[in-house]
C-alpha cells in the first residue's frame, strides 16, 4: 500500500477575505490548486486509499501514528434509559 504526504496549509478565505491556516490536511497538489501555502512542519504520511479524489482529508481521518485507526473524537454513548447530566 502506497504512502502519501498530506500538509497543513495557509491559503486565503474569499469569504472572510483574510489568511487562514487550513484544519484539515490535503496534498501538494491540492494545496496548488487552491493556491495555498504549504506548511512543511506539518507533514504526514497517510495511505493512498485513505486521500479522496479532490485531494483533501479531514484532520479526524488521519490515523494516529503507529495505528490503523483514525484518531476520531467521540463523546461516549448514553446507556438507555439514562440522561446526560452536565456540559458532556
Amino acid at each position: 500500500m502506497a504512502k502519501v504526504r498530506v500538509y497543513r496549509f495557509d491559503y486565503f478565505d474569499t469569504l472572510l477575505k483574510r489568511d487562514r491556516r487550513s484544519v484539515d490536511y490535503a496534498t501538494a497538489d491540492a494545496i496548488a490548486e487552491q493556491g495555498g501555502t504549504i506548511l512543511a512542519e506539518s507533514m504526514r504520511e497517510v495511505d493512498e486509499e485513505l486521500i479522496p479524489e479532490s485531494g483533501v482529508i479531514r484532520a479526524a481521518q488521519i490515523p494516529w501514528p503507529g495505528s490503523d485507526e483514525p484518531h476520531e473524537i467521540r463523546r461516549p454513548r448514553t446507556p438507555p434509559g439514562e440522561t446526560r447530566m452536565g456540559p458532556g
